[in-house]
């Protein structure tokens, strides 16, 4: 069975303000895996907007707890 996969944005899982997706397929057999969202502007925009903000808290953490951080993901 193919999953429906969603996108990550400011803290919370979505499937995208378009409603559009995308299929994933194995290149090997054709298969399908999934499908993803096809990120909108508004989409863009939003994960822009909360990237921005975070990063500001991320560049004055302490070194080490950014390289955990990096480590985990």
């Amino acid at each position: 069975m193919a999953k429906k996969y969603k996108m990550y944005i400011d803290g919370e899982w979505t499937e995208g303000t378009s409603g559009n997706t995308f299929e994933v397929r194995n290149p090997a057999t054709g298969e399908l895996i999934g499908t993803v969202p096809v990120a909108s502007e508004e989409d863009v925009d939003r994960a822009f907007r909360a990237a921005k903000r975070v990063q500001r808290d991320y560049a004055l953490s302490p070194l080490k707890d950014r390289m955990d951080l990096c480590y985990r993901m």
